[in-house]
């Protein structure tokens, strides 16, 4: 056995969320903010890094687009639709930003998926999960998110 390589493993593959507990988490929270930021999560794909960083210049309404900063400081804009509109027009007009739309870091966003896994039995509700969530809905077209030429 000595001299030999070791078995290259395969990444898992992260949970997802059917769009029936996407709506359903969102019923589960009372906060507005916390609306959007499930809804920005699964309809745009971001990254926790980029949904903690969004600030108001950000946010291109007419395209509906969010431009962020990610992996490797590349600039991008990510595409948001209906739902996502709703509760984030919602939540900036009770909250006014000095910094991150949201006024909570990383950390708080993941804190708020943690109660809101334990209070919903949903397991694994996670940054990466919620990620990977869009992707799969985009993959099987569950997810009406629009896409706008620049």
């Amino acid at each position: 056995m000595e001299g030999m390589p070791a078995p290259i493993l395969g990444k898992p593959i992260l949970p997802s969320l059917e769009k029936e507990q996407v709506f359903y988490l969102i019923d589960k929270v009372s906060s507005v903010r916390d609306k959007a930021i499930i809804a920005l999560f699964t309809e745009s794909g971001l990254r926790l890094s980029e949904l903690a960083s969004i600030k108001p210049e950000h946010i291109n309404w007419a395209r509906q687009t969010i431009r962020v900063v990610g992996k490797g400081r590349k600039e991008a804009y990510a595409a948001f639709g209906e739902l996502t509109g709703k509760y984030l027009t919602a939540w900036l007009e009770q909250f006014k930003p000095n910094d991150n739309i949201w006024g909570m870091s990383e950390a708080g966003i993941i804190s708020m998926l943690k109660r809101l896994e334990i209070s919903t039995g949903i397991p694994g509700l996670s940054a990466s999960m919620t990620v990977s969530s869009i992707t799969n809905h985009l993959y099987h077209g569950r997810v009406n998110t629009p896409i706008k030429p620049a």
